[in-house]
């Protein structure tokens, strides 16, 4: 069983809907029943996580990740941008371009000896990772367009504009 497994779920825009975009939740298998053989007929429910149970995941980051976290906050600095209202963030939340962030990785030594289309898929891989652990916002608009952010900046930014 996996109940203790928290996942994230960020909402980019959603109408008339609250505040807080963070939920945290968990999927719990149930059991619906057997069929003609015997054998169990099970679906999954989706259950909301508690806060804490967030927190406690997202002090576990790799060392990639945090490699990862470093390269982000670089392509912030050098190349960051206002996100302006885009993706409904806060104006004052600064974005990074998400190949920004893997060319600055890159140079820190991330997948040093893959191919660049090995390390984009584990660069990939590990973007939804620190977005599941609610580190980073990320909104993609094809396969390698996108933004990336750092959540607690956001949080901030969002006060600020409050």
């Amino acid at each position: 069983m996996r109940n203790d497994k928290c996942s994230v779920l960020t909402v980019i825009k959603m109408k008339d809907g609250p505040d807080d975009p963070v939920i945290a939740f968990r999927l719990e298998p149930i059991h619906l029943g057997e069929d003609d053989d015997g054998d169990a007929i099970t679906s999954c429910v989706v259950r909301e996580a508690s806060a804490p149970a967030l927190k406690e995941k997202t002090a576990k980051f790799r060392r990639t990740d945090e490699l990862l976290l470093d390269a982000l906050r670089q392509a912030l600095a050098e190349h960051g941008q206002l996100a302006c209202g885009r993706f409904d963030l806060p104006t004052a939340l600064r974005v990074a371009d998400r190949g920004d962030v893997f060319r600055i990785l890159r140079t820190l030594g991330f997948e040093a000896h893959a191919t660049d289309e090995t390390a984009r898929r584990a660069f990939a891989r590990r973007v939804q990772a620190l977005t599941g652990e609610g580190a980073i916002g990320a909104y993609q608009e094809h396969s390698r367009q996108g933004w990336l952010w750092l959540k607690q900046e956001e949080l901030e930014a969002a006060q600020l504009s409050t």
